[in-house]
């Protein structure tokens, strides 16, 4: 089984999909890339054409829960990251996933920090994400980041870890992966 793929969630014609799809092939470890969708158009097959990336297309109705379950399901690797077309990777991102990973080999979730970028400048210290940087801050306490309390304390006042910042190792989370009948509605920001 190969270590790592990342499966890119495309929906419609997004003009951030080619950005995310170079961050993702400049990698400085090589990855497996795939692209998924459940809106096809010649924009995303031409982009999945032009970089040598397979495209699989979930013919269902669009669901964010069913396509994220639809591009986890077609990656073959252990480790899974589910791109979204608008996400950027630093070039060390699958470099650092496998060094923690053969440090931790019982890790199921690997996550990164992540900045939120907002028409051309860092959101990184708006008060929203100041609060999750501060709710993460007990995963960097290494010596005690393996402690299940620890883990779950992260998410005591609402998920602070951010998906698109994760890789999941599908051979012990198994499928389906994602299962809550909830979606989330990022205009009023919180679940459905």
């Amino acid at each position: 089984m190969k270590p790592h793929t990342f499966a890119i969630c495309a929906y419609k014609d997004s003009p951030y999909l080619e950005s995310c799809i170079r961050s993702i092939k400049t990698q400085s470890v090589e990855s497996d890339v795939i692209l998924c969708t459940s809106t096809p158009s010649t924009y995303i097959s031409g982009l999945a054409d032009q970089y040598g990336i397979p495209l699989f297309i979930r013919h269902e109705k669009s669901s964010i829960r069913d396509d994220w379950n639809f591009a986890y399901y077609m990656a073959d690797a252990r480790f899974v990251t589910i791109a979204h077309q608008d996400d950027l990777y630093q070039k060390d991102y699958v470099k650092n996933l496998l060094n923690c990973y053969e440090r931790y080999p019982d890790m199921t979730l690997f996550t990164g920090g992540y900045v939120v970028v907002k028409k051309d400048k860092l959101a990184a210290f708006e008060p929203v994400e100041f609060i999750k940087r501060i709710l993460r801050l007990p995963l960097r306490l290494r010596f005690l980041s393996h402690l299940t309390w620890v883990k779950k304390s992260v998410l005591l006042f609402g998920n602070s870890i951010c998906c698109p910042a994760c890789a999941y190792n599908k051979e012990q989370l198994g499928e389906p992966l994602f299962t809550s009948p909830l979606s989330f509605c990022p205009g009023l920001g919180y679940a459905l």
